[in-house]
């Protein structure tokens, strides 16, 4: 049980501090900033956000549940941390918009 947590843990801080330094770089760069942040582009007239990705991550871990349950709960942490942060910085919940 302590593997499973200490997995689940260590995928959360791994996808919070990931999201984090990925937010951080775009908003200190002037143009990165203007040309993904202020201005996202869109593919078929949506915003594909990157919290999407943290839903990636979830469905990858969901295909380890049966195999390496310690792998499943490493992927849902990771992507569990880049949707709460994600969240916080666009203060809503939103993978498409």
């Amino acid at each position: 049980m302590f593997e499973k947590i200490k997995k689940f843990l260590l995928g959360l801080i791994i996808g919070i501090s990931a999201t984090f330094i990925f937010e951080w770089i775009i908003i200190s760069n002037e143009y990165l900033k203007r040309e993904f942040w202020d201005h996202p582009k869109k593919i078929f007239g949506l915003h594909f956000h990157h919290s999407l990705v943290g839903l990636i991550f979830i469905i990858i871990g969901i295909t380890f549940i049966n195999k390496n349950i310690l792998k499943f709960f490493l992927f849902f942490g990771i992507g569990l941390g880049i949707i709460i942060i994600h969240t916080l910085s666009d203060g809503h919940f939103v993978f498409i918009g």
